[in-house]
């Protein structure tokens, strides 16, 4: 059985939108530790590789970071990258 656990990779929402307002979503959990809270917002990946989360919708369209949409309401706006290429790309980042 193949899990996100098997990959060490899980994809989350961190905002919505919803009759044309954006809100945030958060997971936090009463019973946990600390470490199931997630992210918050919209999140940019920075030049540095470090994130920031927390960002309004219109702090996120400045486009300054290195994560780009690929999919908007289900089409995709984004170009596709082969895994090859992928692999290549965040090797040349280290």
């Amino acid at each position: 059985m193949v899990t996100r656990d098997t990959y060490n990779f899980a994809m989350k929402t961190t905002a919505v939108k919803v009759d044309d307002q954006w809100r945030e979503t958060i997971k936090d959990p009463v019973t946990d530790t600390g470490m199931k809270k997630s992210q918050r917002g919209f999140v940019r990946v920075n030049d540095n590789l470090s994130y920031t989360d927390g960002l309004t919708h219109e702090q996120y369209q400045d486009n300054s970071g290195l994560t780009k949409p690929l999919f908007v309401n289900g089409q995709m706006v984004g170009t596709n990258n082969t895994y090859k290429e992928i692999v290549e790309r965040v090797r040349s980042t280290f």
